[in-house]
């Protein structure tokens, strides 16, 4: 997970792929989801363009369980700033705290790391859920009384696309298995502008120049690539997610109990 301003330029067996329940969808019209799909495993090398951002418009942007992928994210951002520092599903090393601020609905949010590298995480959670998370993503927030706030919309969009790019590396599995190879896609998207409520003690403290206090943010947009991963069966399962740049790498395996 990195973080941004303008100042700061399943081995699963094959039986397991097929009892994944159907999707609440649908997932289209799926022209960047298909573009997502040839990513092929076991590499996943970004090859180019193809998984290239959806239309920052959120009108095309596929929907799934009522959302589309970048107001899922805008939410992510939202719950991964929501615990204070040393109660923070990013910050976590252990996975103790990866229930906390649970969205109450079909979802479970997965985090990455502050580019802390071989993180691995026990985490139980509810059959049911989907499981969404980034592999590689950083959520802009306008530094209050700098430059930040003088940006358009359009300005901090193409700062951020400029920003993210093309990983060297992004790639998740579950259970030894490449997701792609699942077709479940890893999507590149950007948010709709949002704003989020930090904590006390949040863990944004020297992000920016000027002091950031606790409370009602300025404004979020988030870019990044993102998985949402339909629900597990009941049952043991490894799930694996690694987004790289010269520089940055989170890398993160969860070890996920689901009851």
């Amino acid at each position: 997970m990195k973080r941004t301003s303008a100042l700061q330029p399943l081995a699963m067996a094959a039986a397991l792929a097929f009892s994944l329940p159907a999707w609440a969808g649908p997932v289209g019209p799926a022209r960047d989801v298909q573009a997502a799909r040839r990513l092929a495993p076991p590499a996943q090398q970004l090859p180019g363009a193809a998984t290239q951002a959806l239309e920052r418009g959120a009108a095309e942007q596929p929907k799934v369980l009522g959302r589309t992928y970048g107001e899922w994210a805008a939410e992510w951002v939202a719950w991964s700033e929501s615990g204070p520092i040393g109660q923070n599903a990013i910050q976590d090393l252990t996975g103790e705290f990866c229930g906390l601020n649970q969205p109450g609905r079909n979802v479970w949010f997965l985090a990455g790391s502050f580019g802390v590298p071989q993180v691995e995480r026990h985490c139980s959670i509810p059959r049911g859920r989907a499981l969404f998370y980034p592999i590689y993503e950083a959520p802009w927030i306008d530094c209050p009384g700098t430059v930040d706030e003088t940006l358009t919309d359009a300005e901090v969009r193409d700062i951020m696309a400029a920003y993210i790019g093309e990983p060297a590396e992004i790639s998740s599995s579950l259970n030894g298995v490449a997701v792609v190879s699942l077709q479940v896609p890893i999507v590149r998207t950007q948010t709709p502008v949002f704003t989020n409520v930090l904590p006390n003690s949040h863990v944004l403290v020297g992000v920016c120049p000027t002091a950031l206090s606790a409370g009602r943010t300025g404004r979020r947009i988030g870019d990044g690539y993102w998985v949402m991963l339909p629900p597990l069966p009941a049952g043991q399962h490894t799930l694996s997610l690694r987004g790289a740049q010269p520089g940055f790498e989170t890398s993160v395996t969860y070890r996920l109990t689901v009851r």
